[in-house]
């Protein structure tokens, strides 16, 4: 309907003012109309796939908030693995800030904190990221350990990698 019309609309008006300068080089290297349309059109389809992804991991996030789903989604073959790959790759910052709060929702379920402890692949992913540029990515990811510390299995965080975790969290104390 009109709602949906309206948010659509809304959404991509907002996705397009965060990289408009890429319409204005396309066009501003203009050598023949096909070539510039091909541009355009290959600029617009990178957009709305990063637009898709954005949805797609926002709406993993709200799934993610209902304690109900937690244990589904960490068991949902693939998906630990491509949020991972998300929070860590990802060229848009605000995808992968959401895959950090899917991490973070996820460790927040009592049933799932050990199979994560015991996940080489996210305790890894933890650890980049704590040094990631953008503040909330760095600020999810210390939930995560917070959440895991109390998980039955809270010493493997303390020997994982020879003590990384415990001292890439000293470092960020001093």
């Amino acid at each position: 309907g009109d709602d949906q019309d309206d948010a659509m609309s809304f959404h991509s008006a907002k996705s397009s003012t965060s990289t408009g300068s890429e319409y204005i080089d396309a066009i501003s290297n203009y050598s023949g109309e096909e070539n510039s349309r091909y541009k355009l059109k290959r600029i617009n389809s990178e957009k709305n796939a990063a637009t898709i992804r954005i949805d797609a991991i926002a709406t993993i996030v709200n799934l993610a908030c209902a304690e109900e789903n937690k244990s589904k989604l960490l068991n949902h073959p693939g998906l630990l693995d491509a949020v991972t790959s998300i929070a860590l790759d990802d060229i848009v910052n605000e995808a992968r800030e959401h895959a950090s709060i899917v991490l973070m929702n996820l460790a927040l379920e009592d049933s799932n904190k050990n199979f994560m402890i015991n996940e080489d692949k996210l305790l890894d992913t933890i650890l980049k990221l704590l040094d990631d540029t953008v503040d909330n990515i760095r600020r999810y990811v210390s939930s995560v350990i917070l959440s895991l510390a109390v998980s039955d299995d809270s010493k493997r965080m303390i020997q994982y990698c020879d003590g990384k975790i415990i001292r890439r969290l000293s470092l960020i104390l001093v």
